[in-house]
């Protein structure tokens, strides 16, 4: 044991070697065949001239399509097996003759690491060696019957959502290995699970087989990174102090106090008596406990009921902006604003050790009724993508937050629109697991992958710091 210890890294290095040298045989023996092959083709030919045969014409397509075949990205060996640039990180684009980019970015074929998937080309005549995942030969153009049809598809070993048939096909899942579907093989900002849910939800048969996994160019729509952080429930800025009934049975004539928050930054001291103002308003009057936000409200009754056993005053108010909104109040008392306030949180970046700064930057506070920042990113086939939503109904837990998609702020929305339900954030599903890569060492707690972080994703017009909590909670 001791030796082994000493001489691990030597031991390595020879297998290394040994498995390079291998390796170049095996390159050196297909080469061998290869040209032993085109011999004796070339001597078959010669002996059919020679006989007075007709040798069988090229077609035009092969010239077409021989160079296009060899100039194939798909067929580039990369070292580490990485589909990116190794300076810059992006991923790499393949190039047509004319110098236009392909808008699908090239996938890596094999590597020194990460052995490839391949299988023969279904067609006799052809049999190449493809990779698992091409549906067409890029050798013959036959089409490849699909992984896995029936029985199998919903077989999900890993239980990670995936099902086994598509992370059999792409080299980037692993079906034992449930954390590669909170990954972002493509760096688009999607994890893997979520564009493939979408996918197949879509009915495309493209996005079907899990292709929107690979493919930056490809993504859901951008409400998929919404999530809900809290509901926010205010106190009702108005509190009943007592009722003078001024000698008179009728409501009309007596005066009711009421306690207001004082303008200013004096306001956040309320219901304090003595940092707070106090007024005295009569039936049927209108009370503005503030900002023009914090709404108006209209005294609509006020009487005295028995309350374990005493003569107790109350008064009920009636929102301006919703008559369905009615307060009761009673001395002293302090009631919940029916107005619930959702805070949204827009994942413009899905690194768990981000998460502070982005549940701070792109965080947002909205009512019921109230427009959603637009979600915008660019894009390359049209750079001014954009989605607007309006926030059509919460319940007080948030399980029920409803957004409905308009096409401008002003449109009235109606049964046609699209309605989404926001699902709550959970950092423990929502930040993406971290993968090694050539430009990286990853620390236990992920912070080092900035890959995964998407300039095109973040929108400037979400920004609220000052709207944000530090201390937030669910």
């Amino acid at each position: 044991m001791d030796f082994i210890s000493r001489h691990y890294e030597k031991m390595i290095l020879g297998a290394s070697l040994l498995f390079l040298i291998v390796s170049l045989l095996l390159v050196a023996q297909g080469y061998d065949r290869t040209k032993s092959q085109l011999e004796t083709d070339v001597r078959k030919s010669q002996r059919s001239v020679d006989q007075g045969e007709l040798v069988a014409s090229l077609t035009p397509e092969v010239f077409t399509k021989a160079p296009g075949t060899i100039r194939d990205a798909r067929r580039f060996f990369s070292f580490i097996g990485s589909a990116k640039d190794q300076k810059t990180g992006r991923p790499v684009y393949k190039r047509s003759d004319d110098g236009v980019i392909d808008d699908k970015a090239v996938r890596q074929q094999g590597s020194m690491i990460i052995p490839g998937d391949y299988i023969c080309c279904v067609e006799d005549k052809c049999r190449a060696i493809i990779m698992i995942s091409e549906n067409k030969c890029p050798f013959c153009g036959a089409e490849q019957p699909p992984i896995s049809i029936g029985d199998g598809e919903d077989e999900d070993e890993d239980g990670d959502g995936i099902p086994d048939f598509i992370e059999r096909k792409y080299r980037f899942l692993d079906p034992k290995n449930p954390l590669d579907a909170r990954q972002d093989y493509d760096n688009d900002g999607f994890l893997n699970v979520e564009e493939y849910k979408y996918g197949r939800l879509s009915g495309e048969e493209e996005l079907k087989t899990g292709k929107m996994m690979e493919d930056p160019a490809l993504w859901p729509e951008l409400v998929g990174l919404l999530r809900v952080v809290n509901i926010i429930q205010n106190d009702l800025k108005v509190q009943l102090r007592s009722i003078d009934q001024n000698g008179s049975e009728d409501p009309a004539n007596w005066d009711i106090g009421v306690r207001l928050p004082k303008q200013g930054p004096e306001a956040r001291f309320f219901p304090d008596p003595k940092r707070s103002m106090n007024r005295n308003v009569k039936l049927n009057a209108v009370i503005r406990p503030g900002t023009a936000a914090e709404g108006a409200y209209r005294v609509t009754k006020a009487g005295f009921e028995n309350k374990d056993g005493e003569k107790t005053p109350f008064i009920e108010l009636t929102s301006m902006k919703d008559a369905s909104e009615v307060y009761k109040l009673t001395p002293d008392e302090t009631v919940k604003d029916k107005s619930i306030q959702v805070r949204f949180v827009y994942l413009a970046n899905r690194l768990r050790a981000n998460g502070p700064a982005i549940l701070q930057k792109y965080s947002f506070i909205k009512k019921v009724g109230e427009t959603l920042p637009p979600l915008a990113r660019a894009k390359e086939k049209d750079a001014k993508y954009k989605e607007l939503y309006r926030l059509e109904k919460a319940n007080e837990d948030g399980t029920e937050v409803v957004i409905v998609k308009v096409e401008t702020a002003r449109e009235e929305v109606t049964d046609k629109n699209k309605r989404v339900t926001v699902p709550l954030f959970d950092a423990n599903i929502d930040f993406a697991v971290p993968r090694m890569n050539a430009n990286m060492m990853m620390d236990p707690d992920g912070g080092m992958n900035p890959g995964m972080m998407n300039p095109g994703m973040m929108n400037p017009g979400m920004m609220n710091p000052g709207m944000m909590n530090p201390a937030m909670s669910r």
